[in-house]
């Protein structure tokens, strides 16, 4: 039986590695679709294709500054949900929005913020992956 009312959710998640550990803290449903991107090998055009509901930056553990692709990630999708999460921002309790902007968030990882992630348009509970 399909479900008509669930929509996939489309995340790009941005990390030091191909594969972040971050989305072991997300709880990513059954219809999700999820691309990684390391560093690396950036490309705003590939997130521009994918066309992503949520953009999800991992700067944990990272040994340079990304903060120019940051920006350009921030300036290019001004109505994309964005969330930045590093040890940065580790001094606050809660998230961030330093560009004034009611989607783009900034926060250390904590439950306030996945919390965030996981309300993504189209979230269904109901289809989440879940360990047996």
């Amino acid at each position: 039986m399909k479900r008509s009312n669930i929509r996939k959710r489309k995340f790009c998640i941005l990390s030091k590695n191909e594969i972040s550990s971050l989305s072991e803290f997300i709880s990513f449903s059954i219809n999700d679709n999820v691309k990684d991107l390391a560093y690396s090998n950036f490309s705003i055009s590939e997130i521009e294709e994918f066309a992503p509901n949520a953009i999800i930056i991992d700067d944990y553990y990272t040994q340079c500054n990304y903060s120019l692709i940051i920006d350009s990630i921030i300036n290019k999708f001004p109505k994309t949900n964005i969330y930045v999460i590093s040890p940065e921002y580790a001094e606050f309790n809660d998230v961030l929005n330093p560009y004034n902007s009611e989607n783009h968030y900034f926060s250390n990882l904590n439950e306030n913020i996945l919390e965030l992630i996981n309300s993504t348009e189209g979230n269904d509970p109901s289809t989440y992956l879940k360990a047996c």
